[in-house]
């Protein structure tokens, strides 16, 4: 599992500095706005991934705690 999360957040980073980029080349007037929109909703998309992840990260935990005897 912590495999997977260092890839999707090297993920995210890539896909956070292609926004960046995609972003300041439409501010330069070298592309339109769909590229920075395209851009946009990949890291968004990237985003909602590893935020999932981590969710199913902390469950198991929360599983694995309570097979081994811990709870209330």
């Amino acid at each position: 599992m912590t495999a997977q999360l260092n890839a999707q957040q090297s993920l995210v980073h890539a896909l956070d500095e292609a926004y960046r980029l995609s972003n300041a080349r439409y501010e330069a007037g070298i592309d339109g706005y769909l590229g920075v929109l395209v851009a946009q909703r990949a890291f968004y998309v990237t985003q909602q991934g590893l935020v999932q992840l981590r969710e199913v990260e902390q469950a198991n935990r929360v599983t694995l705690y309570k097979a081994l005897g811990g709870g209330l």
